[in-house]
């Protein structure tokens, strides 16, 4: 894998890392949905902004974006393929610096739900 990441050119440049363009690149779908909503938002979207800001956390206050790297592959040791987050973001917040790592779904299951004790999850 190459250390160096190509600039967004919108929404549409998302698509050349996904695994299966085919399938995966459709109206609808999280990849094709992740990518709107973020390029749009331009800074955090909403939904993920008024998480942080409702938990209370003060790390959480005033995320600003300084990188995004769509479909980020990352090695698992002993593993015999990489695993691809759908979306890594380096962000920084009141003077440090904060990784995200973003899980698209639209209406595929993420698997059970917890109520955290942030109020995160439902």
């Amino acid at each position: 894998m190459s250390k160096y990441f190509i600039p967004s050119q919108g929404p549409d440049s998302w698509k050349y890392s996904l695994v299966d363009r085919e399938k995966q690149w459709k109206e609808g779908y999280s990849a094709y949905e992740l990518a709107h909503c973020w390029e749009y938002a331009k800074e955090l979207p909403e939904c993920v902004r008024t998480v942080f800001e409702d938990s209370g956390i003060p790390l959480f206050q005033n995320v600003e974006i300084l990188f995004g790297f769509p479909e980020y592959k990352v090695s698992l040791p002993g593993g015999s393929t990489s695993s691809q987050n759908d979306l890594y973001v380096l962000a920084k917040a009141n003077n440090e610096l904060l990784t995200i790592m973003i899980e698209g779904k639209v209406s595929e299951t993420f698997g059970k739900r917890f109520k955290l004790g942030w109020g995160f999850a439902k």
